[in-house]
């Protein structure tokens, strides 16, 4: 009963689709602007540990501003091709002690050590979803009241 009830629920669409293809045109495959960039590279954090490439934070965020131009169309190359470096495929995870029996595994966690240029891609990646989350919210407000979307419906609308 609950299982029929909630694939009824997460398979419905309540939203205008014209519209929400309308604004992932506008927010989602728009090319990334300079100012997206500066706007991460100015809340990237100083000191981090760099990925596997041994570049730093800092190298991007004090950068000369031809070096940033250069570095928006290797960025807008990866948006526009939607394809990936393999280098950003690669991670080094640092076991990080938490509590408890140092020789048992199950005490540490993982900690992902990426590369600079990989977490600026992705924090760009982020804004624009939440731009375009914030627009969204705005046009379904007229959805009525106790209807509940999938998140999962919500994203796949969002990526079409």
């Amino acid at each position: 009963m609950f299982l029929k009830y909630y694939e009824k629920l997460w398979n419905t669409t309540n939203i205008n689709e014209s519209q929400l293809e309308y604004n992932s045109a506008d927010y989602l495959h728009a090319v990334i602007t300079l100012d997206e960039l500066e706007k991460v590279l100015k809340l990237t954090k100083n000191g981090k540990t760099p990925g596997q490439d041994n570049i730093n934070s800092e190298l991007y965020k004090y950068a000369p501003e031809d070096f940033k131009l250069r570095l928006l169309q290797f960025l807008n190359n990866i948006y526009r091709e939607n394809r990936t470096p393999n280098e950003w495929r690669n991670t080094v995870i640092t076991p990080v002690f938490k509590k408890g029996d140092r020789r048992e595994p199950i005490n540490y966690g993982g900690i992902s050590i990426l590369n600079t240029c990989y977490k600026i891609y992705s924090k760009i990646l982020n804004m624009k979803l939440q731009n375009y989350s914030e627009v969204f919210d705005r046009n379904t407000k007229w959805i009525p009241k106790g209807t509940v979307m999938h998140g999962s419906n919500v994203f796949l609308q969002i990526v079409k």
